[in-house]
């Protein structure tokens, strides 16, 4: 699985041979199929749009669907961009939610800031500011930059009290995970 997955990324970054995205394809599947979480998560995103490969939005959800079950944080963040843009799948707020929790919940910063965002507009999930001013602040914490003005126009509407209670929550978040951090 792994040679097939490396021969895949050779042809698809041009390592060695000439570059040829329709020779990366094939080889990415041959790996993808047999349940290589990494060539899946390569091929849904030849799929969703590189130079020389058609785009395949339902291909492309299908693979990152497969890889974001296998537990990949980045895999499970595209997958819920898929139904939360009806990329490729019917637009589904609440699975798009779902998949952005997967991910925000293992740290990724665009997925906290996705689900802090859906938090925010109520689309999805139940409308609360507080959840979202938690979800966003983590995101802004991991340095991610728009996390940080969603959360000045976010405080707008919130009292002292709910920033205080979304700060708290996101310590405890923090805290929470902090001996899985010192494991790795």
């Amino acid at each position: 699985l792994k040679a097939q997955r490396q021969i895949g990324a050779m042809y698809d970054h041009g390592l060695g041979v000439p570059q040829d995205r329709a020779e990366a394809v094939r080889w990415y599947r041959e790996a993808a199929v047999r349940g290589d979480a990494h060539a899946q998560a390569a091929l849904a995103a030849l799929y969703s749009g590189k130079e020389g490969v058609p785009v395949d939005h339902a291909e492309a959800a299908k693979w990152y669907r497969r890889a974001a079950e296998q537990g990949g944080a980045r895999d499970q963040f595209n997958l819920g961009v898929s139904y939360d843009m009806g990329l490729g799948l019917q637009k589904d707020p609440a699975k798009a939610a779902r998949w952005y929790r997967k991910a925000a919940d293992q740290g990724l910063p665009e997925a906290q800031y996705s689900l802090g965002q859906m938090y925010a507009d109520g689309r999805g999930v139940r409308k609360d500011p507080v959840e979202a001013h938690m979800w966003l602040s983590l995101s802004a914490r991991a340095g991610f930059d728009a996390a940080d003005r969603a959360l000045v126009a976010l405080e707008y509407q919130l009292t002292a009290d709910q920033v205080d209670l979304a700060e708290a929550m996101a310590r405890q978040w923090l805290a929470a995970r902090a001996p899985e951090e010192a494991e790795d």
